[in-house]
């Protein structure tokens, strides 16, 4: 829960790490993550709305990784 806690941090920089880590561990973890994959994709468009910059970005590229290695289920 190590994700989940760093996206639902108040903390920009902890919010950063979380979406990180969701982009990096999404080829590793396909099985799982397409298994939970309303929870997944909710989880990395949240940070679309962020007023930090660097939030949005992590969170879009955590987006296109989970969008490319879940395809054509996500």
């Amino acid at each position: 829960m190590l994700i989940k806690s760093g996206i639902e941090s108040s903390v920009w920089k902890e919010k950063c790490m979380g979406y990180q880590m969701l982009g990096m561990i999404s080829d590793a973890c396909k099985k799982q993550f397409k298994q939970n994959l309303e929870d997944v994709a909710k989880m990395t468009v949240s940070g679309f709305g962020h007023e930090n910059p660097r939030v949005r970005y992590e969170a879009l590229q955590s987006t296109g990784l989970l969008l490319n290695d879940l395809a054509p289920d996500f």
